[in-house]
């Protein structure tokens, strides 16, 4: 297994991941990834121009800071146990930054290169470029502090997940991220998503009113 992929799966220790392992059919309890459906796997890879094996490592609420630490261990190789120096700056720790859903794979596109796709999700509301480019810049302070070149093996991916596609998304992306493109957009797989109702509170003339004394029941 490639190293930076077997990190990633020893630092996953989101609760919420573990919880839903446990009780969600088509996974196997204990593990430390999800297994992708055919169908997503088909999606993205389509996206990506990549095929994604079945056996790609995914977890959700993945921490960036995670990220860095499965990368340094992998790349710099410390003794076990021994006292790292942390990055230069506040940021490392600093706040819990993550992605929805980390997917994390070799293929045989490129072989000994290991893809770490960024996938965020959202499903009423859209993404703001100040969401974004927050966690642009805490994946920059990862690559800058680990001077990662084209030759380090590691490829980095951004993708959108939404019932519909967000407008106007234009945060200033590094050149070492595949995002997509200034023509097409970001990287972007429609999410399936039923019709939902919503409890919305409202006046008596059953207008949405945060300060509102009723609450309705609406669709959409």
């Amino acid at each position: 297994m490639n190293p930076i992929i077997e990190n990633l799966r020893r630092l996953n220790r989101k609760e919420r991941f573990h919880l839903l392992q446990s009780v969600l059919g088509g996974g196997s309890p204990g593990s430390d990834s999800f297994t992708l459906s055919d169908e997503f796997r088909e999606n993205l890879g389509r996206e990506l121009g990549l095929t994604v094996p079945s056996d790609a490592f995914a977890a959700m609420d993945y921490q960036l800071d995670w990220i860095y630490v499965a990368l340094y261990l992998a790349l710099r190789n410390p003794e076990e146990g021994a006292l790292v120096p942390k990055p230069d700056g506040d940021w490392f720790n600093s706040n819990q930054e993550d992605t929805d859903l980390l997917v994390a794979f070799e293929c045989s596109d490129e072989p000994g290169v290991c893809h770490l796709v960024l996938v965020e999700a959202k499903c009423e509301t859209g993404w703001t470029n100040k969401q974004v480019q927050s966690k642009l810049s805490r994946l920059q302070h990862i690559h800058e502090e680990l001077q990662l070149a084209e030759n380090s093996g590691v490829r980095f991916h951004w993708v959108a997940t939404s019932p519909e596609r967000s407008e106007g998304l234009r945060p200033k992306w590094p050149p070492w991220l595949d995002w997509g493109s200034d023509e097409g957009g970001d990287h972007w797989i429609r999410m399936p998503v039923g019709p939902h109702c919503r409890a919305v509170r409202c006046n008596e003339r059953g207008k949405p009113d945060r300060q509102g004394s009723f609450w309705q029941l609406m669709r959409g």
